[in-house]
Parts: C-alpha cells; sequence; structure tokens
C-alpha cells in the first residue's frame, strides 16, 4: 500500500525518534510495504543510527544520496518505490500511531485524492521568551504547521489551511511522481544543509493535481514538528522567508500564465501589506504590533523580488 520516505541530514540527535513513529505505527506491518530512509549526505553519525535499524527492520533500506538537496534525496526515494502511494516524512516529524491507519483509511474514501497532509502542530521542547512566543505564533505556518497546538484543530474541517499540501507529512501518488522524474524531475533542489530554498513539496503536488488528482486534509492525522530554539529567532525567520520566495518565484515561472501568477501574487502580497500597516498604525499592543510586523516579511521579499526581477 504505502512506501515510507523519511530523508534526512545530519540528524543524529531526533533520528531515533522519526523512525520509531514510523515503526510504531498501528498496522505497520500490513500498511507499509517499505521503508526508505534516505541519507542526504550526512557527515555526522546518522547513518550509524539508520543501520542498526536496518539489521532489525526486514523492511526498511538504507538509501544514501550524495547529492546535497531535499529533492535529489526525494527523486532517489521516487525511483525505489513500487507500491501505488508514497508517504514522505521529515527526520522532524513525529507521527501519532494512528497516522498511517487514518491515511489508509481516507484514501479509501476518497477515490479523487492525489496528494494530501494531516494537521501538524510545533513541538516545542524549551521554555520559550516572550519574542520566541510572539514569532511561533504569527509564524507557525511558516514551520509547515497548520495548527499551534491540538487542542486548534478542527476534525470536522475538509479544506486544507493551506492552497496545496505541504512537504511535512505528505501522502502522495507515485505513478505521476515517476511520470516527473523521467521527464527531469524538479526545478528547486529543496533544501541544503544551511539552504532553506523550498517549494519542491509545490511541483510534486502539482504534477499530481495537472493528472487530474485533488488535494485532501485529514486532520485526524496528527504530526508533531519538533521545532528547536534557532528557529524562533527573526534571522532564521528573514532568511526562511527569503528563500522562500525564491521556491515560490520559480514555481511561479514554471506555471502556465507567468505573468498573470505574478501580477495575482504582487496583488496578494501588496494587499497584506496594506492591511497589516493599518492595523500595525492603530493598534496599541505590542504584541500586536510584533505579529504584524512579522507577517509582513514574506510579502514584503516578494513584492521586492518581482520589481527588482524588472517584469513590469
Amino acid at each position: 500500500m504505502f512506501t515510507v520516505i523519511l530523508c534526512t541530514y545530519n540528524s543524529v540527535n531526533r533520528i531515533s525518534r522519526a523512525i520509531e513513529s514510523v515503526l510504531n505505527q498501528r498496522q505497520y506491518g500490513q500498511l507499509v510495504d517499505k521503508f526508505l530512509i534516505i541519507d542526504n549526505h550526512s557527515t555526522d553519525q546518522t547513518s550509524k543510527i539508520i543501520k542498526t535499524y536496518k539489521n532489525k527492520v526486514s523492511n526498511l533500506c538504507y538509501l544514501y544520496e550524495e547529492r546535497q538537496g531535499l529533492s535529489y534525496a526525494r527523486l532517489l526515494g521516487v525511483r525505489n518505490t513500487n507500491t501505488e502511494w508514497i508517504i514522505f516524512v521529515d527526520d522532524d516529524n513525529l507521527l501519532d500511531e494512528n497516522w498511517i491507519v487514518k491515511a489508509h483509511q481516507y484514501i479509501l474514501k476518497n477515490k479523487k485524492i492525489g496528494a494530501f497532509n494531516g494537521a501538524v502542530v510545533p513541538l516545542i521542547e524549551f521554555d520559550m521568551n516572550e519574542t520566541e512566543k510572539i514569532i511561533l505564533e504569527a509564524a507557525f505556518r511558516a514551520f509547515a504547521c497548520t495548527h499551534l497546538d491540538k487542542n486548534e484543530i478542527d476534525y470536522r474541517r475538509k479544506k486544507h489551511p493551506e492552497v496545496i499540501p505541504f512537504g511535512a507529512g505528505l501522502v502522495i501518488r507515485s505513478l505521476p511522481l515517476k511520470k516527473l522524474a523521467e521527464e527531469g524531475w524538479l526545478t528547486s533542489t529543496g533544501r541544503s544543509g544551511t539552504n532553506l530554498v523550498s517549494g519542491e513539496d509545490t511541483e510534486m503536488c502539482v504534477q499530481v493535481h495537472n493528472s487530474g488528482y485533488q488535494y485532501g486534509y485529514n486532520p485526524n492525522m496528527v504530526i508533531e514538528h519538533i521545532i528547536p530554539r534557532f528557529r524562533l529567532n527573526i534571522d532564521y525567520l528573514n532568511k526562511l522567508y527569503r528563500e522562500f520566495v525564491v521556491g515560490h518565484y520559480t514555481i511561479i515561472l514554471k506555471s502556465r500564465i507567468p505573468l498573470l501568477s505574478r501580477m495575482v501574487t504582487l496583488l496578494s502580497c501588496s494587499n497584506r501589506i496594506v492591511t497589516n500597516t493599518m492595523k500595525h498604525k492603530i493598534s496599541r499592543d505590542l504584541k500586536a504590533k510584533k505579529m504584524t510586523e512579522i507577517k509582513m516579511i514574506y510579502d514584503k521579499f516578494f513584492v521586492k523580488k518581482i520589481w527588482d526581477e524588472g517584469f513590469f
């Protein structure tokens, strides 16, 4: 039924927890045909930890991708898949024990679905200061989370909180991806080392959507996403948003009507900037002001990117 693909890089301090969360899934033996762990050129002891599991679990396979970049690691996984469905898991994702069972049930009830996620909440394992709390509350979506905590999840909701499913806990059909691999794979190389450029998950989803399938969302599938302290930093967030823009802009250039896509995105970003600027001016709450500042970072980067390219 499923091939689970876990891509990792220098994750010696967290890889065991991610692996265990997959192996501890209910009906793992019945639903998971193959568990591929792709080592994306790690330089620490990550490979040593993975290999200890390889000797214990018959369907777990260790693969090494020398080229740095999440896209290359995922491509290696796709080429080694022979199931109808792929589950992409990150090395900082912890799946609830019924996650794969719930994914299977969702597929059986939704025949036209091609790519979907569940709910994702941040897992903070340190005491946050006030600035870190504000950053998390304002930017949790940037960390591939759908909700701030489990209490906010609406389990009746059917529409995805985002327009397109994202890579953390992405369940996706394999055949459109195999076709994409034959055609040259993705434009974005994905994250590698300190490079945070992303967008390859969006490219994969668009490929599936263009093959005639729909996007989906099952909030009963819950993932905890480990967020380390260094990510709740305004400098990191600036870098993250700036490189989000690069990935998003690359995808726009590949769209069927790139000029229209640029114009729509420009108008959307400009509208949000105006709205948040007004909120910032009239608010007397320092926390609210800080949150609106953070929410404008991405939009300002994108507007600047479009104008710097000189297309208007």
